[in-house]
C-alpha cells in the first residue's frame, strides 16, 4: 500500500508540472502536433485527482480557509461587475476564465507532498530543449531565406511571442535549481538560455533574486569574518552596474549570431526612452491609473471586468495594463484592489518554507510587467502552494529550504 502512495505522490508532481507548463507549450502543439488543448486536458487528469484525492482526509484550518474565502470574494466583485462593465461580451469570457484559477489554487490543498527533484527534471526535460529549439528557429525564420513562410503567416509565425511564456518556466527552473542546488552545469544552461531568449522580465527578475541572495550572504560574511565598515548601498550600486554594462560587452561578439535577439532585447532594456514595447506598457499604466479616478463610482468599483481594451482601444477584446494591481484598480476599483492585495502579500507573513515565497515572489514581480487577471493559472497555483502546502520530500535539502 505504500508504494502505491508513493508512485501515486510521484504521478502528482509529474502532472502537476505537466499542468503549470501546458499553457508555455501549447501553442508548439497546436501548431506542430495536433490541434488540441493540452491545457484543458491536463486541467481535467488534475480535476479526476482531486475527486480522487478528496475522499482521503483534507487538511483544512481556519487560515486557509480564510484564504480561500478572499480568493472567492475577489471572483465575486468580478461576477458583480458584468453588471456595470463597459465590455458587452469579453467580459464574460474573462470572468470564465478567471474562474479557472480557483481549481490551480486549491489544488495544493489535494497534493500529498511536493518533490521538487520529479518537478525539477520533469521541467527541464519539456523547457530547455524547447528553448533552445525555440531560439535557433527564431534566428533562421528571420533570414532571408525565410522570408516566404513570413508573408504566408503560418507555423512559427503564430508563436513569435511564444518566448514569454518559455521564460517564465526558465526562470522558475533556475531558482529551483539554485535554491534547492540540484545540477550547477544546469544551472548554467538555465541562466544562459533565459539570456539569448530575449524574455527581459523573467530575466531581470531572475538575476535580482538571485543578486539579492548572493549579496545577503556575502554581507553576513563580511559581518562575521572582518570589522571593516563596507557600505551596502555601494556594494548593491558596483554589482548593479557591472552586471547591467555586462551585455553591452558581448553585444559586438553576438551581434550576427543565433543569440544575437536574446543580447538585443536585454540592451533594449537599458534603452527605455527608445524601446517601444516598455514605451506601450508605460502609456497602458498611464492609461489605467488616469481613468481608475474618472469619477467616485470607478474609483471604489472600477470600470468592471474586461473594460480595459474597449477603453483603450476600443475594441471588446483581451487588453489589459500589464500589471495586475492596475487592471484590478482599473476594472474592480480600490475594492477589488484592496481584496488582491491582501490575498498577495499576507502570505510572505506565513511560517512557510523559503522556497515557496522565492517562486512565488517571481510570479508577483513578473505578473507586474506581463501578466493579466486572464491567464494568472502558474500564478495562483503558487500562491495556493505558499499558502496551503508545506509538506516537502528532500531530506538532503530540508535545512535549506525551511
Amino acid at each position: 500500500m505504500s508504494s502505491l502512495k508513493i508512485r501515486h505522490s510521484n504521478l502528482q508532481n509529474i502532472f502537476l508540472t505537466i499542468l503549470i507548463t501546458s499553457g508555455a507549450i501549447k501553442p508548439f502543439f497546436i501548431t506542430y502536433i495536433l490541434d488540441a488543448n493540452i491545457t484543458l486536458i491536463s486541467l481535467f487528469i488534475v480535476l479526476l485527482d482531486i475527486v480522487y484525492t478528496s475522499k482521503k482526509q483534507v487538511s483544512l484550518d481556519l487560515n486557509k480557509f480564510i484564504f480561500i474565502v478572499l480568493f472567492i470574494i475577489f471572483y465575486i466583485l468580478i461576477i458583480l461587475s458584468l453588471a456595470y462593465s463597459k465590455s458587452p461580451s469579453y467580459g464574460y469570457t474573462k470572468t470564465f476564465y478567471f474562474g479557472i484559477n480557483l481549481i490551480y489554487f486549491i489544488y495544493p490543498l489535494f497534493l500529498k507532498e511536493i518533490r521538487w527533484r520529479i518537478i525539477f527534471k520533469t521541467l527541464t526535460v519539456i523547457i530547455l530543449p524547447l528553448s533552445v529549439w525555440y531560439i535557433v528557429y527564431r534566428y533562421f525564420y528571420w533570414s532571408p531565406e525565410f522570408s516566404y513562410l513570413r508573408l504566408q503567416k503560418i507555423g512559427f509565425y503564430n508563436l513569435t511571442s511564444a518566448y514569454l511564456g518559455i521564460g517564465l518556466f526558465l526562470g522558475l527552473g533556475t531558482l529551483i535549481n539554485y535554491f534547492l542546488k540540484f545540477n550547477r552545469f544546469i544551472l548554467l544552461i538555465y541562466i544562459i538560455t533565459l539570456i539569448f531568449l530575449g524574455a527581459r522580465g523573467s530575466l531581470i527578475f531572475t538575476l535580482l533574486i538571485l543578486l539579492v541572495d548572493k549579496l545577503s550572504k556575502f554581507w553576513r560574511f563580511l559581518k562575521k569574518n572582518y570589522s571593516l565598515k563596507i557600505s551596502t548601498k555601494n556594494t548593491i550600486i558596483f554589482i548593479i552596474i557591472f552586471f547591467s554594462t555586462l551585455p553591452l560587452y558581448i553585444t559586438n561578439i553576438l551581434k550576427s549570431s543565433v543569440f544575437s535577439y536574446g543580447v538585443m532585447r536585454l540592451k533594449s532594456f537599458f534603452e527605455i526612452s527608445k524601446d517601444a514595447s516598455s514605451i506601450e506598457r508605460l502609456e497602458r499604466l498611464t492609461f489605467a491609473v488616469s481613468h481608475s479616478i474618472d469619477n467616485p463610482f470607478s474609483f471604489f468599483f472600477g470600470h468592471g471586468i474586461g473594460s480595459f481594451g474597449i477603453m483603450y482601444v476600443n475594441l471588446d477584446q483581451r487588453e489589459y495594463p500589464h500589471n495586475i494591481y492596475f487592471e484590478s484598480l482599473f476594472e474592480l476599483g480600490v475594492l477589488g484592489l484592496s481584496v488582491i492585495i491582501i490575498l498577495t502579500l499576507v502570505p510572505f507573513f506565513l511560517n512557510r518554507p523559503n522556497i515557496y515565497k522565492i517562486l512565488f515572489l517571481f510570479l508577483l514581480l513578473s505578473a507586474q510587467k506581463t501578466s493579466s487577471l486572464s491567464d494568472l493559472w502558474v500564478f495562483f497555483f503558487f500562491l495556493g502552494l505558499l499558502i496551503f502546502n508545506t509538506r516537502i520530500k528532500h531530506r538532503q535539502i530540508k535545512k535549506e529550504i525551511t
